[in-house]
């Protein structure tokens, strides 16, 4: 696991602090001439932006897996994220999503999955915007305060994401203060 900080800037002259985390599992163990040798797999890439040292917004992309760990499509990731209402808006989501996206592009991950309902209109927007489409609607398949309701999948490859969100986040005003 490592870390590695970003700071950035708002349109509004906040400044916000991002800190960047990749987590990596042993996915097999073999021995090879009588040593043990691991082979890892980065699965999980997290995003967390401060702001005057609070949690503001959070974006992660994970490898999905099979319940035994398999990795049964490497270059598939979903993303997952929540952003703080006083940050809704301001551009901080698409430089999240752009840089969460640079991050596991160079990983091997070559599309990403966004799932929500249907009535999360912010979600959608800022995954369109960002390049992605709608491939899928799975009916009541999510339980929300004991109600079930649909669920849906949006795809885009890594590389349009990250050429789309550079563009939002540039017209919103965010600019990088140490790249």
């Amino acid at each position: 696991m490592f870390n590695f900080d970003m700071l950035i800037k708002l349109k509004d002259g906040r400044e916000v602090k991002i800190e960047k985390v990749q987590s990596e599992r042993v996915i097999s163990r073999v021995i090879i001439n009588g040593k043990k040798v691991s082979r890892r797999q980065i699965n999980n890439y997290i995003l967390t932006a401060f702001y005057n040292s609070k949690k503001v917004a959070s974006f992660n992309v994970t490898r999905p897996t099979t319940v035994h760990g398999i990795y049964y499509s490497k270059h598939v990731g979903e993303i997952g994220y929540f952003v703080a209402k006083g940050f809704r808006g301001s551009g901080l989501s698409y430089y999240m999503v752009y840089d969460i996206a640079k991050s596991v592009l160079n990983r091997g991950i070559k599309i990403i999955l966004m799932n929500t309902i249907p009535l999360n209109k912010a979600s959608i927007t800022l995954f369109s915007k960002s390049g992605g489409k709608k491939v899928g609607l799975m009916g009541k398949v999510l339980k929300i305060n004991k109600e079930y309701v649909d669920s849906l999948w949006m795809e885009s490859t890594t590389e349009n994401i990250i050429k789309n969100s550079h563009k939002m986040w540039e017209k919103k005003g965010v600019k990088e203060l140490n790249s």
